[in-house]
């Protein structure tokens, strides 16, 4: 009587080496969303390093040896990083973010956790409002505006509402120091401030505008502000001008 055998495995990948005396055999059972033959490659490209290694540089160590064909080497560590990508020279930052506005206005442009989603037409026009309230304010090309928010939609707002403007954002952590935000604000000489009703109460007292965005009165100046696009030309700003001041 003759009898059928089937070998099975309950791992997802099984690896045997046979001994032959002068060689061996390696046989992989792997399921099916594994590809057998490329861990059968990936084998021998290993016992290949492990051998010359052995011949040649015995001191080596286990980790520096490849085990990629050199194929896919190539693929993964040149191919997959081939993401460089022509940068348009002529145009600004905030320019690049109305351009999406104008051709995706509906898609999700920012979205926090615990927070509203802003599209792309929103966010440009928001930040077009503070743009034109803050050239009110004498903000220009290389002038610096402080920023001391939380991160979320307001801080990427106001962020991009400086650049519009011309101006350079500086970054004011809230939770540093008085002493040290004091002085990065005199250090910096901002020509306005963006903050929130909570957190101005721990900043210094100053002579120069503060712009406390969830306040009633600021926001209906915001509201009442132009929603176009602010003219960079106009504005004299060229992409060699100051973005940002980090401390």
């Amino acid at each position: 009587q003759t009898l059928s055998m089937e070998e099975r495995t309950n791992y997802p990948l099984c690896l045997n080496v046979d001994d032959l005396g002068d060689d061996f055999m390696l046989t992989i059972q792997a399921v099916q969303q594994i590809n057998a033959q490329r861990i059968g490659e990936y084998m021998q490209v290993a016992l290949r390093s492990l051998v010359e290694a052995l011949e040649r540089t015995p001191q080596a160590a286990l980790n520096s040896l490849p085990i990629l064909p050199d194929d896919e080497r190539e693929l993964l560590l040149a191919g997959f990083n081939d993401t460089a990508h022509p940068y348009p020279r002529d145009v600004l930052i905030h320019q690049l973010i109305e351009q999406q506005a104008a051709q995706r206005p509906g898609t999700c442009a920012v979205r926090v956790d615990s927070g509203p989603l802003l599209t792309y037409a929103e966010l440009n026009q928001q930040a077009n409002q503070l743009a034109h309230r803050l050239i009110e304010l004498g903000v220009e090309p290389d002038t610096r505006v402080a920023v001391s928010l939380r991160r979320g939609p307001e801080m990427v707002v106001a962020l991009l509402g400086i650049l519009k403007a011309g101006g350079a954002y500086v970054p004011i952590d809230p939770d540093l120091p008085s002493a040290r935000q004091d002085y990065m604000l005199e250090d910096s000489s901002p020509k306005a401030v963006l903050t929130t009703l909570d957190l101005s109460e721990n900043l210094p007292a100053m002579t120069l505008p503060v712009l406390i965005l969830d306040d009633h009165q600021d926001s209906a100046q915001l509201a009442a502000q132009p929603t176009g696009n602010p003219d960079a030309k106009s504005l004299g700003l060229q992409p060699n001008h100051l973005a940002y001041v980090l401390y």
